[in-house]
C-alpha cells in the first residue's frame, strides 16, 4: 500500500510487473500509461471524458470559505493558479 501519487509512480517504476493508478499529471517518463479500448491516459483525452478511468479534484471548506483559505481558493482559480496547474500537467477547471 502507498499513500501518495509520488509513492504509487515510485513504486510502479521499480518493479516491471507492477500497475498501479497515479493522477493524469504525474505520468512522467518513469512509467508506462496504459490505454483503455485505445485511448491513451493523456490530458486532452481525460478533459474531453474520452479517457474513462478519471476524478476530479476537489478543494472544500466547512462553510463559506473567509481569511486565508478564501484568499488561497482565490489564487487556485485565478489565472495564475489555474496556469501552474497546466504547467504541472494537471487539467485547469477553467
Amino acid at each position: 500500500m502507498v499513500v501518495s501519487n509520488g509513492a504509487m509512480k515510485t513504486a510502479v517504476a521499480g518493479d516491471p510487473y507492477a500497475i498501479g493508478y497515479v493522477s493524469v499529471g504525474h505520468i512522467d517518463t518513469t512509467v508506462t500509461p496504459v490505454a483503455l479500448d485505445g485511448v491513451v491516459p493523456n490530458l486532452e483525452n481525460v478533459k474531453s471524458g474520452k479517457y474513462g478511468v478519471a476524478r476530479g479534484l476537489f478543494s472544500l471548506t466547512k462553510g463559506e470559505p473567509a481569511g486565508l483559505a478564501k484568499l488561497f481558493l482565490d489564487f487556485l482559480l485565478s489565472p495564475t493558479g489555474q496556469k501552474i496547474a497546466m504547467d504541472k500537467g494537471f487539467i485547469s477547471v477553467k
